[in-house]
């Protein structure tokens, strides 16, 4: 803004009631300064002048000297510290640390741009510089000397930051060594040597998003020529290249990851708390990852889901629990939170995860009669396997101990822990064991759909329609085992309330599995169109369908 040269409109010297205004506007913005500080800014033995100048872009600014040194500016009724107000007080503005290359090119009109921001190894962006909105004064510092060398206002606010590492951090207002620095001809004020930022002193690793060891070479990945006079229109010839040192895959998964997660916290309507971590990620976060591209955890830089959502429950997005020693479930969502509210997502992938069918599988379970077989896997009483996973255990169980027939690949030999299923036999088929388990281990199912998976011991029961006659010969249509598939009964109930213009009533029938809903009316077809065209519920798993009413002729 001031790097190149501007014209002064006007300079006049403040009056009593003009100067007491400025230090109340100073004192309102920045209410962390003490009444000390502040008449240390604006002695009462000095005066103030006002300098109204226009800068080459045109946009017209308030200059604020003291002993002809220029120590605040005001821009859209904003009044920005300059640095050398900052100088004494480093810390009044959200400071980013960058490495001192960057600097000579912020000095050539050059914006600060994510990359170039410097955070500790491990830890997020939001930790170490706060939570903040766009717009904001902000100033700019190197890793060896908290003195500020630029003010500006922020890009972004934190939450497209914390999501994002590429794109614009700080536009780039005022600068060391700039024609406000050199106002009435006054040399630039040496940069004084001040401690490496705060920050910077309780932590050993630091990083960029740029290769560390090349960080001297690559200061023009940091910054971007656009400007503030640029976007207003004035031309910069400032070099851009892209950062060819970013890792490109660790990145673009963590962006992938932090996306598909706050799109699920911020449009997500039925998540039921508590939830498990697995569950959540599997039914909650995966379906919001795009069809043309893979989420995958273990490529971030994270590696595991306990790690991530560990980050999102200090940063106070979410409460975890531990249910039992290594399962851990979420108690309480935060969609209050800056960095949700500040989310900007598309709601159109809530639609297509509604609209995606639920996996129904029927599974095993391990039994005390098999926790013998399956302990030599880790495996533990209650552990919920497939048909194709038991298969794979038991060949793998027979090759450990050696038990294949010698004479025939076909058959397998019985060995004490066999020998609690096959009491009067030594020998066996591969098929004959596979039974013998299959009945040994204990059954039951697993529902996940795009916002629950239920997983329930026993047999898979359908959802079960049937008529009934009551008082005066009404019909009513009964719906039984809905909440069994994942199906929040409440909502399926206003949903035949609005289509069929019928009553509805929500009933706990003792010896059920679920709740059981009432519909006035034989309601038959609605409600079998209804599983299948909303909820995806397979024709097979629905029951009762010849009770709809025959069709006149």
């Amino acid at each position: 803004m001031f790097r190149k040269q501007f014209k002064v409109k006007a300079n006049n010297q403040l009056r009593s009631s003009e100067r007491k205004h400025l230090i109340d506007s100073f004192f309102k913005h920045y209410p962390q300064l003490q009444d000390t500080s502040l008449k240390e800014i604006f002695p009462k033995k000095d005066n103030i002048s006002l300098l109204k100048v226009e800068t080459s872009a045109g946009i017209l600014v308030d200059v604020y000297l003291v002993q002809k040194r220029a120590v605040a500016f005001k821009v859209d009724n904003i009044i920005f510290p300059t640095i050398y107000t900052l100088w004494k007080w480093p810390n009044l503005l959200i400071s980013f640390t960058t490495h001192a290359p960057v600097i000579s090119k912020l000095k050539e009109g050059a914006d600060l741009m994510i990359p170039g921001v410097i955070f500790p190894k491990g830890i997020n962006f939001s930790t170490v510089y706060g939570m903040f909105e766009k717009g904001v004064p902000a100033s700019v510092n190197t890793e060896d000397n908290k003195a500020p060398q630029a003010v500006g206002v922020t890009a972004c606010n934190s939450g497209n930051m914390f999501l994002n590492t590429k794109g614009k951090c700080l536009i780039v207002y005022h600068m060391l060594g700039d024609r406000l620095c050199t106002l009435e001809n006054l040399p630039t004020v040496q940069l004084p040597l001040l401690q490496p930022p705060d920050w910077i002193l309780n932590y050993q690793n630091i990083t960029t998003v740029c290769n560390e060891s090349e960080k001297s070479i690559n200061t023009t990945n940091m910054i971007n020529d656009n400007s503030y006079e640029q976007e207003l229109g004035t031309p910069s010839n400032t070099p851009i290249d892209e950062c060819n040192k970013i890792s490109e895959s660790i990145t673009a998964m963590d962006r992938l990851l932090k996306n598909c997660f706050f799109s699920c916290i911020k449009f997500s309507k039925n998540i039921q708390l508590p939830i498990l971590t697995s569950t959540f990620y599997k039914t909650c976060v995966v379906p919001f990852c795009p069809e043309d591209l893979s989420l995958d955890i273990k490529k971030s830089s994270y590696k595991k889901l306990s790690s991530f959502l560990k980050e999102m429950a200090e940063l106070g997005i979410i409460t975890l629990q531990e249910k039992q020693p290594g399962v851990d479930e979420i108690v309480d969502i935060n969609h209050t939170h800056l960095l949700v509210q500040s989310f900007e997502g598309s709601k159109l992938k809530v639609e297509q995860v509604k609209d995606k069918q639920p996996v129904i599988e029927e599974a095993l379970t391990v039994t005390a009669a098999v926790l013998p077989i399956f302990s030599d896997f880790n495996l533990k009483k209650g552990s919920v396997l497939q048909k194709s996973e038991v298969r794979s255990y038991i060949k793998e169980y027979v090759k450990l101990h050696n038990l294949q027939n010698e004479n025939d690949p076909k058959k397998v030999k019985v060995n004490v822990v066999f020998g609690s299923l096959f009491k009067e036999t030594d020998v066996v088929t591969w098929e004959e064991l596979f039974q013998k388990l299959f009945t040994s281990m204990g059954s039951c199912f697993k529902i996940q759909n795009s916002q629950t998976e239920v997983v329930q011991k026993g047999k898979l029961d359908p959802i079960v329609l049937s008529v009934a006659i009551r008082t005066g010969n009404k019909k009513v249509t009964l719906v039984d085992n809905l909440e069994i598939y994942g199906i929040n009964i409440e909502n399926f109930a206003k949903e035949c309330q609005q289509n069929v213009a019928a009553s509805t009533s929500i009933n706990t029938i003792k010896g059920k599995k679920s709740r059981q809903l009432l519909v006035q009316g034989n309601q038959i077809v609605f409600i079998t169109s209804h599983l299948q065209n909303k909820y995806k519920i397979p024709k097979k798993y629905i029951s009762g369908t010849e009770n709809a009413p025959k069709k006149k002729k």
